[in-house]
């Protein structure tokens, strides 16, 4: 089944910076084992996938491009969500005093058919926040057909550090692919001209 809506970026709360990513850069970044690997998981349209790498080596990129891919196989924009792990325990203190609103964002997020979960493990959660994470890192784990990508920073290690067992147990179970090569973000402020400012004139 091929959707005829638009890919909407909007619909998914995908950040303004990575409306435009395009499959064609993710393929001329990518080594050809990674992009073999990519494939193969893609080819499923379900399970979890950890693209894990150091900053700035399109992780994030390449998971809005998968979003859009998703799309035509038939996944219309509006199940898929793109969330970052700040913006999650952002929302989760401003709603201490509203469990309703809590428990409906949650619950939406289970659901969804596609969801990105953006810079998992950047630091060690508190105990609050851990619960309401893992609640939805274990629900999604426990249906097979929805498809789930986390993208990282840390280690596998450093993930069952800041985080324990179980969750390393059901996020990194499926697919990892390990995101090398330079930073784009850096090499894009290489590449882009130096502008001379002069002043008095």
């Amino acid at each position: 089944m091929v959707t005829s809506r638009p890919f909407n970026p909007n619909w998914a709360h995908i950040p303004k910076i990575f409306h435009e990513a395009d499959i064609q850069k993710v393929v001329e970044r990518m080594e050809p084992g990674q992009i073999d690997q990519l494939k193969h998981w893609l080819s499923k349209l379900s399970g979890t996938c950890v693209f894990a790498g150091d900053p700035g080596r399109g992780k994030t990129y390449t998971a809005v491009t998968c979003m859009r891919y998703f799309h035509s196989c038939g996944i219309p924009i509006e199940n898929q969500r793109f969330v970052s792990v700040t913006g999650l325990n952002q929302k989760w203190l401003g709603e201490l005093d509203d469990k309703s609103t809590s428990w409906y964002h949650m619950q939406e997020l289970k659901k969804k058919m596609v969801l990105v979960v953006d810079d998992f493990a950047v630091r060690k959660p508190s105990d609050g926040f851990m619960d309401y994470l893992y609640d939805l890192i274990n629900e999604r784990w426990a249906d097979p057909d929805l498809i789930t990508i986390y993208t990282t920073n840390a280690s596998q290690a450093e993930i069952n550090e800041m985080m324990g067992p179980r969750v390393v147990s059901r996020i990194c179970s499926d697919e990892i692919i390990k995101f090398t090569g330079v930073d784009q973000r850096m090499k894009k402020r290489e590449v882009e001209p130096k502008v001379q400012v002069e002043f008095g004139k």
